[in-house]
């Protein structure tokens, strides 16, 4: 994915929820836009109290989260 598109999507507002689909078939859920930095080479994720680092190209795609009733 695109650095820049990835940006676009976090800068919308009001933010919606996203998920992250990586070429390995991992799937990562981004709930606050504060949870994630991108620069052209690296995406990084805080997700429960971790840090993943993923290169951009790794995230296949990123779609927005579905309705759920949490």
């Amino acid at each position: 994915m695109n650095a820049d598109h990835l940006k676009e999507l976090l800068a919308e507002r009001p933010f919606t929820p996203l998920v992250l689909r990586l070429s390995d078939g991992r799937q990562h859920t981004i709930r606050h836009p504060e949870a994630i930095v991108v620069t052209s080479d690296l995406v990084a994720l805080a997700i429960d109290d971790r840090m993943h680092l993923i290169a951009p190209d790794h995230i296949v795609e990123a779609s927005a989260l579905a309705n759920t009733t949490e």
